[in-house]
């Protein structure tokens, strides 16, 4: 990830001011160079200096495409290492390998991966030319829900440094209490960006087994149920 780059989106300032002074000495100097016979020459330098200053403010703008095709890149990276880390054969075995005549373990359905930009405790936060807000740091999340067990990955990077932290946790559901939904709002200055709830998981001992943010619609709600669904049916089989 080019954090450069990304750097100069969420701090650039002054870019459209540039290309509108760049269009606007263009424009002066092409129409002096043709009405104005005597001052054909200063008005050729005046158009040339204008258009040089709209390229330069052009070439010195990061798009918010190019921040959303960073963290594209970075979501395959992170499906990648969730299916390293709960999926294949390596890491389910504990790091040995498994004999190829070996029954496959039964899965239901695929794991489901997440994506939001965090608002709390953030360096940078702008709302892009296409009016969605995004912040310089990211979280990526995956939940796999296996007939007895449940794993969930998840990656908080920033996106203009190597700050990074990340957490993989998997446990029966006979260890696990709830699924609930939590407000995420209060813990953020900008409340008005955040688009995510708080996927918190708890254990029978009253600890924090994971919290995964997740955008707040239908899927949030969708997982939440699931995941009580699967430590029900384990509660009720006691």
């Amino acid at each position: 990830m080019d954090h450069q780059l990304n750097t100069k989106y969420f701090t650039a300032k002054g870019g459209g001011i540039l290309m509108i002074v760049g269009i606007a000495l263009a424009a002066i100097g092409l129409l002096a160079t043709f009405l104005f016979w005597e001052l054909n020459v200063i008005g050729i330098i005046i158009a040339v200096v204008g258009i040089v200053l709209a390229f330069v403010s052009t070439g010195k703008k990061v798009k918010d495409s190019d921040i959303d095709e960073a963290i594209d890149r970075e979501a395959k990276a992170f499906e990648e290492a969730f299916v390293d880390k709960f999926i294949t054969d390596h890491s389910r075995a504990g790091g040995l390998k498994v004999s190829a005549d070996a029954p496959k373990p039964k899965r239901r359905g695929k794991p489901e991966y997440f994506g939001c930009y965090w608002f709390k405790d953030v360096k940078h936060v702008k709302r892009g030319g296409d009016g969605k807000a995004r912040s310089s740091t990211y979280c990526f999340a995956g939940i796999l829900i296996d007939p007895d067990q449940l794993s969930l990955g998840k990656v908080l990077m920033s996106l203009v440094s190597d700050e990074k932290a990340d957490a993989w946790v998997q446990a029966p559901f006979t260890d696990l209490a709830k699924a609930e939904l939590v407000d995420a709002e209060a813990d953020s200055a900008y409340t008005q960006f955040v688009r995510y709830t708080i996927l918190r998981v708890t254990k029978k001992d009253g600890s924090v087994f994971a919290e995964i943010p997740l955008t707040a619609d239908a899927t949030a709600d969708k997982m939440r149920d699931e995941i009580n669904q699967s430590i029900g049916r384990f509660a009720n089989a006691e």
